[in-house]
């Protein structure tokens, strides 16, 4: 099964990859240009410190608990974030990135 667990995680970051280039276009096209570089570089650092602190807590609780459990709750709070974008009217009728002005 390891060979399978390898794939299908491999499988869920294409979403995520796709995700992450389409905030990054809105996000060029709705932040004023002089502003731009404040806020990526703010938005990269806040980025950058978290996930140092994430992996000590998701270390510190996998020691603690077990994997699955911490693979098991970080899978329901994808499936929850994907739920409510799935299910709020103006989240679900995002406009596509061309149509979207500053």
């Amino acid at each position: 099964f390891q060979w399978l667990s390898i794939f299908l995680f491999g499988l869920a970051w294409i979403p995520i990859g796709a995700t992450n280039i389409l905030f990054a276009t809105i996000g060029q096209i709705v932040i004023p240009n002089q502003y731009l570089g404040r806020i990526n570089s703010v938005t990269r650092s806040m980025g950058t410190i978290a996930m140092p602190l994430g992996s000590l807590i998701g270390g510190y609780t996998a020691n603690v608990y077990s994997s699955q459990l911490i693979f098991a709750l970080a899978s329901i709070g994808i499936l929850f974030i994907s739920l409510v974008w799935l299910l709020h009217p103006k989240l679900r009728a995002f406009p596509k990135a061309d149509d979207i002005t500053a």
